[in-house]
């Protein structure tokens, strides 16, 4: 900076650019700041919200992982490894069931992601599919906390397959589907059909719709 720059700078004050950059960047740190302390806050994993819940807390609600409920999926399974057109209906309890027993584990010593899903859980409610991940974020190796993330939506073609287009999206406190561009860029990295049940990957290709109803996913296949 010459001479007659700092003089004007001491006389007159900063320029405009320069305020303009510099409250921009306070609000984006201000931004990363609170982003970061939302993610870090604790999600409680419940049947169903207390009456009595803090305005603030937020909850993973976990959907029916009961066994007798789900014991259909089996023949659900032999079903959408067959031919034919038909639906096939899938309660929360079989989708549970069904995928507690398709996962595999990655081994503890993965250290190719930062986020590793350590379970899956499906709820229906209001129309709307929910997917819930607690996780394990790993930093590589310099920072490690558990986490929680779920995803509500339902479904929509994309060229000839369907695909999960998520309403609201949260990463543990943090309402991510309310910062542009977060869902797109985070959610896809975490939800590779190629990871679930193997009839079910292929069935995928097969279909003609796929919708929520009542407390179903159903399946129209082709």
């Amino acid at each position: 900076m010459s001479s007659r720059s700092r003089v004007d700078r001491a006389l007159h004050g900063p320029s405009l650019t320069e305020v303009t950059i510099g409250a921009a960047m306070s609000v984006a740190l201000g931004a990363l700041i609170g982003a970061i302390y939302l993610i870090g806050l604790p999600v409680e994993t419940v049947r169903e919200i207390p009456e009595d819940a803090p305005r603030h807390q937020v909850y993973l609600v976990e959907g029916n992982q009961n066994s007798a409920a789900g014991g259909q999926w089996m023949n659900k399974r032999k079903l959408l490894m067959g031919g034919g057109t038909f639906d096939v209906r899938l309660n929360e309890a079989e989708l549970n069931a069904w995928i507690a027993r398709s996962i595999v584990k990655p081994a503890p010593d993965d250290s190719s992601a930062m986020i590793k899903p350590k379970s899956i859980n499906f709820r229906i409610h209001d129309g709307l599919l929910q997917i819930g991940m607690p996780c394990d974020l790993d930093l590589f190796g310099f920072f490690g906390q558990e986490l929680v993330l779920q995803a509500r939506g339902d479904f929509a073609p994309d060229g000839t397959h369907f695909v999960f287009e998520p309403k609201e999206f949260m990463i543990g406190s943090l309402a991510a589907h309310r910062v542009p561009g977060l869902t797109s860029l985070v959610l896809p990295r975490l939800m590779h059909t190629d990871d679930g049940p193997e009839e079910l990957v292929a069935a995928w290709d097969r279909l003609e719709n796929v919708r929520i109803e009542d407390d179903s996913l159903v399946l129209t296949l082709r």
